[in-house]
């Protein structure tokens, strides 16, 4: 069974039960912190480098970083788990950017609805509970201390740290980050921006997660784009703060999705074309002077 085929299997059997998570983004209702935080023409940046996680070839992706006026430190991977993406820098940031699904391994872990218990959040007081391919697909890049050493150094030059990925690379890069912000406090982390991404992992990760990141995590939908809204099990819950695009483009509080109500309506759905990275780097090019949250 093919890529699309299978998805199409999983999505639509999800969205037939009913199974989908539409909350809304209230934006005057944010924080100032969250206005101050959200940087709509590094949303943009950041989806452009979201984009070239998918170029098959490391020289490929160095030149698409290049193009982006940013230089490649180094990747990041996991190769026992399938796990890619790379660090980046520029004289301001350094960004760590996941890649998203592009074949059946990363099927098969985004599949894993089960979840993984972590150690308990002192700044919440629980133990989170995260989805069990994302958890595994991370679990030597969260020991790779060469990694957050690099960090801490750019840190140190002045650079502000992102975390950026499109579809399973927005569920992994939201999960780095939190490791990141619980493992090494030293580490500033200044935003997580995803695209497309899906459910992380139950109430307990969200709400230990939004006690570090909410304010400064913007999790990007893109009109019918069923990934994001696909809830694994009732207990999974989304991270951060959603922004939805309509289907013009348009950024707004809450997106009209519902539960198909019959195969032929799912068949003929824009589901899959509107989880496209090319589809999120073009409404978000045209927000790029767009902020809808509001600064007191």
């Amino acid at each position: 069974m093919g890529r699309i085929s299978l998805w199409s299997l999983i999505i639509g059997l999800a969205l037939l039960a009913g199974c989908a998570s539409n909350p809304k983004a209230d934006f005057a209702k944010q924080s100032n912190e969250v206005c101050k935080s959200y940087d709509p023409q590094l949303a943009f940046t950041l989806g452009q480098l979201s984009a070239a996680a998918y170029e098959n070839k490391l020289s490929k992706r160095k030149n698409a970083v290049a193009r982006l006026d940013f230089t490649f430190d180094r990747e990041v991977q996991d190769p026992d788990h399938g796990t890619q993406g790379f660090l980046v820098y520029n004289d301001k940031i350094a960004v760590v950017v996941l890649t998203g699904t592009e074949d059946v391994k990363d099927l098969l872990k985004d599949a894993q609805v089960w979840t993984q218990e972590g150690t308990k959040d002192p700044k919440c007081g629980k133990k989170v509970s995260i989805h069990n391919g994302f958890y595994q697909a991370l679990s030597n890049i969260k020991k790779d201390q060469s990694l957050f050493q690099r960090l801490t150094q750019l840190q140190r030059q002045g650079r502000k740290i992102y975390f950026t990925g499109h579809s399973l690379g927005g569920a992994l890069a939201a999960i780095l980050a939190y490791f990141t912000s619980l493992d090494h406090p030293d580490i500033q982390v200044a935003g997580v921006y995803t695209f497309g991404q899906p459910h992380t992992g139950t109430s307990s990760f969200q709400k230990c997660y939004d006690a570090r990141l909410k304010n400064r995590t913007f999790r990007f939908v893109n009109s019918d784009d069923a990934i994001p809204r696909i809830k694994p099990t009732d207990n999974y819950e989304h991270v951060g703060i959603p922004i939805y695009f309509d289907s013009q483009g348009k950024i707004v509080e809450e997106a009209d999705f519902s539960a198909f109500n019959s195969v032929g309506s799912f068949i003929d759905s824009p589901f899959i074309n509107d989880h496209d990275i090319s589809n999120y780097l073009n409404h978000l090019e045209k927000n790029k002077n767009n902020h809808p949250f509001s600064c007191q």
